[in-house]
């Protein structure tokens, strides 16, 4: 598993993504946001589909989130293999940065400039955050996964 960088994203982007979803998904419950990540990503998959029932865009927005945690670690698994794994996670952190710029910057734009998405002041700064986080997060599972794997013998 040490050389199969799309198993190792594959595992490290779930877990972070997973982790970062809990984490957005405990914030809307307790109403300190009102559009956490993985609904923003379901809003802008699915559209303004009329009379949809109320559970597509959260789980189309989930799946959508899982996928997009999963290709993007495996860019990030490739710079780490490429520049490196000191200051992991500094590097995590910057990865993490620039994932919010895609997602809340690039990817709406490119979509679409049609759907309204209103995302109050408070989910755009927990974005922020959640990014760096999910960066942090990726960081710590790689540097774990890579310590377990080398006492894996085959």
């Amino acid at each position: 598993m040490k050389k199969d960088t799309f198993l190792i994203s594959a595992v490290v982007g779930v877990a972070a993504t997973a982790l970062e979803i809990i984490l957005t998904f405990i914030l809307k419950l307790t109403g300190l946001i009102k559009t956490p990540l993985y609904l923003f990503v379901g809003k802008l998959a699915v559209g303004q589909v009329p009379k949809q029932p109320q559970w597509i865009e959260p789980t189309v927005g989930i799946i959508g989130h899982l996928i997009i945690g999963v290709t993007f670690t495996f860019l990030f698994v490739l710079v780490l293999r490429k520049w490196g794994d000191d200051y992991i996670y500094l590097k995590g952190l910057g990865f993490g940065g620039f994932l919010w710029v895609i997602h809340e910057v690039i990817i709406p734009n490119i979509i679409t400039s049609k759907i309204v998405l209103r995302i109050s002041a408070v989910s755009q700064l927990t974005h922020i955050i959640t990014a760096f986080f999910w960066g942090l997060a990726a960081a710590f599972i790689y540097r774990l996964l890579q310590k377990r794997i080398k006492f894996i013998r085959f």
